[in-house]
């Protein structure tokens, strides 16, 4: 969630905040009264739940408001109203910020955005004063990964103003993505550390592929054309053990960066007792697979944790957030979402699920920028991490890059298989 300031509801102002993952505009029963708006109770529309076993929230109605922020035009807006007690009053979905013109950015990168003009200016770029030092508790702002309270039913769910209507027949066509990475950015590299782990993985069989099919099909026989189509590119396919260091497939890969892009020393905020032993436990298993090593170099940027989303367990993420400004090139990829392919949607079969952070270590960085995602690993010392980051802007694209350069071997399947990253 980020807030959106200076929003005025009814002419009165509102602690709103935006959620782009949101299909429906939330305002709070407080501030529902505040206003003095009719809520109408005849229809409670029910809020998914954020995992699959809780309960999903009733809502305690529905209002109709006016919406007003600063330089955009009056809106009216069709509200669930819910009784909960939190620190905003209405949320914005995601039409509702197009409609008001609002342009999304975490509380976080405004601060840096702010900060930008104060960095001394010489070679090391070492932004260490007072200012920037920040505290745990900031990150709180950044949002969380799990899903946005969406209506389980659609009474509710705003029209989208893009949405085009679809006709029948639908004809399918071949999805091309175009990458703006330099040729021969992945390359293949069987090295002794290749041998060695690449045996670890088991060879793909027609049992294993009938297992990660999950009984989607509807009948046996279709099952068997499904597994029948996936055999017969096997050859580029592999099973991923559980616990498996992952193999180093691919020489080490150089993210784009700017001419002259330097490696930056930023000060590390102070952590608790907590977020110290979530980081130590994530280094000592980064350590054991050769994930993260030792470095003497003059750089660091800060670590944090933020609590997975339903789980007691924590990710441990930098924040590159002045390294994506200052350093990073953006590899432009225009990617399509998966609801804008409802044709190919139609018959759609999950095969496999990737966790983000395990397929990072999948691209190893090169020794010459391993140095820019220096931190600071409590009592292992200075590390660096040598594989893909977590927290790097151009992470996620070049995650996708690779999926579509792996399948792309796969020639007989070209047009069937859809690579979806959720970032």
């Amino acid at each position: 969630m980020i807030n959106i300031p200076n929003t005025l509801a009814k002419g009165a102002p509102v602690h709103a905040v935006g959620d782009t993952g949101s299909q429906v505009m939330l305002v709070t029963l407080a501030a529902t009264r505040r206003l003095g708006l009719h809520i109408t109770q005849h229809l409670h529309p029910q809020l998914k739940p954020l995992w699959p076993d809780a309960t999903p929230h009733i809502a305690y109605g529905h209002a109709n408001v006016e919406l007003h922020v600063e330089n955009s035009p009056r809106a009216w807006a069709n509200a669930v109203v819910v009784d909960w007690h939190c620190h905003w009053e209405v949320l914005l979905s995601r039409n509702m910020l197009a409609i008001l013109g609002v342009s999304p950015a975490s509380p976080a990168m405004l601060r840096h955005s702010n900060g930008m003009t104060m960095v001394p200016d010489h070679a090391g770029k070492h932004i260490d004063s007072p200012w920037c030092c920040t505290t745990e508790a900031l990150y709180e702002d950044f949002p969380d990964m799990a899903p946005s309270h969406d209506l389980v039913t659609d009474v509710m769910v705003e029209p989208s103003a893009t949405a085009a209507q679809i006709p029948e027949p639908i004809h399918t066509h071949p999805m091309h993505t175009q990458l703006a990475l330099p040729t021969g950015f992945f390359a293949k590299e069987h090295n002794d550390e290749f041998v060695c782990l690449d045996a670890l993985y088991p060879e793909v069989t027609p049992d294993s592929i009938s297992e990660h099919m999950h009984h989607q099909c509807t009948s046996e026989a279709s099952a068997q054309v499904l597994a029948a189509e996936l055999w017969t590119v096997h050859v580029v396919l592999q099973e991923y053990p559980g616990g498996c260091p992952p193999p180093a497939v691919y020489a080490p890969i150089w993210p784009l960066m700017h001419d002259g892009a330097e490696a930056l020393f930023i000060v590390q905020h102070s952590l608790s007792l907590a977020a110290r032993q979530a980081i130590e436990e994530a280094m000592w298993v980064c350590l054991e697979y050769g994930i993260d090593e030792g470095s003497g170099a003059f750089a660091q940027l800060p670590i944090f944790t933020k609590s997975k989303p339903g789980m007691d367990e924590c990710q441990v993420l930098f924040d590159d957030l002045a390294n994506n400004c200052l350093n990073m090139r953006s590899i432009s990829m225009q990617l399509p979402h998966p609801t804008e392919h409802v044709q190919f949607l139609r018959d759609v079969r999950i095969m496999s699920l990737v966790d983000m952070a395990s397929f990072f270590t999948q691209l190893h960085l090169a020794t010459d920028v391993a140095n820019f995602w220096v931190y600071d690993g409590m009592h292992y010392g200075k590390l660096r991490t040598r594989h893909m980051v977590q927290g790097n802007s151009e992470s996620p694209a070049i995650a996708q890059a690779f999926l579509t350069f792996i399948l792309g071997m796969a020639k007989s399947l070209c047009g069937k298989l859809l690579v979806y990253i959720n970032n």
